[in-house]
């Protein structure tokens, strides 16, 4: 199973094909700029942009890290175009400084432990859409 393929959540193809868009746009880059930003080929992200195949929850992580953009954004769970904006949240910024602090594997813990208590508090979570 190709991680680029697969999507990483649920997601209405036509709004994850727009926000990309939009992204892009924001951003002032085309899809050969991106693709060698995410280290694909330009016709992957071409595939990515006509709604022919959805990016894998690993790709969403990249194309977001690459446009500045969360990967609810792209997703469509968030309206919050700027990883900025959500940097005015000092709760945000406390996790993200003792986060980059912990080794690879208790950054893989923590974010099993936050897709636990996600889904615990609601069910119909199913997915964290963060790295792999």
């Amino acid at each position: 199973m190709d991680e680029n393929e697969k999507p990483g959540r649920t997601a209405d193809v036509k709004l994850l094909v727009d926000r990309l868009e939009q992204a892009m746009a924001e951003k002032g880059i085309n899809a050969a700029q991106l693709a060698e930003k995410l280290g694909v080929t330009r016709s992957a992200v071409s595939y990515f942009k006509s709604g022919k195949r959805q990016p894998g929850r690993l790709m969403l992580c990249r194309m977001a890290d690459a446009l500045s953009v969360t990967v609810d954004y792209l997703l469509g769970e968030s309206d919050e175009l700027d990883i900025a904006n959500l940097l005015k949240n000092p709760r945000i910024v406390q996790l993200v400084t003792c986060f980059q602090d912990l080794s690879d594997r208790d950054q893989q813990r923590v974010l099993e432990m936050v897709q636990l208590i996600r889904q615990t508090a609601n069910p119909a979570v199913t997915d964290f859409g963060g790295g792999d």
